[in-house]
C-alpha cells in the first residue's frame, strides 16, 4: 500500500480587483498550496475537487526532500 507525500499545487484564477458598484475587472492570480497524495494526478485532482471551477490547476510537483522518501 502506498502512503501520501506532499506535493506543492500551483493554481490560477481571477481576482475582481474592481471598486464596489463598478463594472468588473478581473485579474489573473496564482497561489501555491500543498496538497497530500499518492501522485500528480491524485493531488491535481484533489485541487480541481476542492475548489471547482473557480481555479485552473497549472502543476504539481511533490516537495524537496520527500522524493526519496519510502514507507
Amino acid at each position: 500500500m502506498m502512503k501520501e507525500k506532499p506535493y506543492r499545487v500551483t493554481m490560477t484564477y481571477l481576482k475582481n480587483v474592481a471598486k464596489r458598484h463598478r463594472p468588473a475587472i478581473y485579474e489573473e492570480r496564482s497561489k501555491d498550496e500543498t496538497f497530500w497524495g499518492l501522485n500528480e494526478n491524485d493531488v491535481m485532482h484533489k485541487a480541481k475537487t476542492r475548489y471547482g471551477l473557480q481555479v485552473t490547476v497549472k502543476s504539481a510537483a511533490i516537495l524537496p526532500g520527500w522524493a526519496d522518501v519510502t514507507f
